[in-house]
């Protein structure tokens, strides 16, 4: 098995839901992220069709999530749930107020089911943009930008 996972979004329930690549969000903004887990060595994509099969984890199985961050001291580990009784490839984390996460991150997946233990990754999984507080008139250097103050 190649374990991997999609992102998702607008998620009401196992039937409403839509598949985003990367997942993206504001920082500051503390969403409930879902994932869905696939096992990509299950049916090869064309160009119709992403690679991969959902994957049902046998009951009873834990999923741990760590969202990787260039800075070491700001990597995030959470045990996932499953939001939803009726779909158990469907899992969610919530992220909390101290969670310091920024740009693009990674996904490392430990899927524990009984003794068996399966790890994925997925790059750039998630997009989360900055929250400034500079408006257009300044340049990212914390100077006025010349081109963009009123013509006299």
């Amino acid at each position: 098995m190649l374990l991997s996972c999609r992102c998702l979004d607008n998620v009401a329930d196992v039937n409403s839901f839509e598949f985003v690549s990367p997942l993206k969000f504001t920082e500051g903004d503390l969403p409930e992220l879902y994932f869905q887990l696939f096992d990509l060595s299950k049916d090869r994509g064309d160009r119709f069709n992403s690679p991969g099969r959902r994957y049902v984890p046998a009951v009873g199985s834990i999923l741990q999530i760590h969202l990787l961050s260039i800075d070491d001291s700001k990597e995030i580990f959470r045990f996932a749930t499953q939001p939803f009784l009726t779909d158990s490839s469907i899992w969610m984390i919530q992220l909390q107020q101290n969670d310091i996460i920024r740009g693009s991150v990674g996904i490392r997946l430990e899927l524990t089911e009984g003794s068996k233990v399966t790890h994925g990754y997925v790059a750039n999984a998630i997009s989360v943009d900055p929250m400034t507080n500079m408006d257009s008139t300044m340049d990212w250097r914390g100077g006025y930008n010349p081109r963009s103050l009123p013509r006299q």
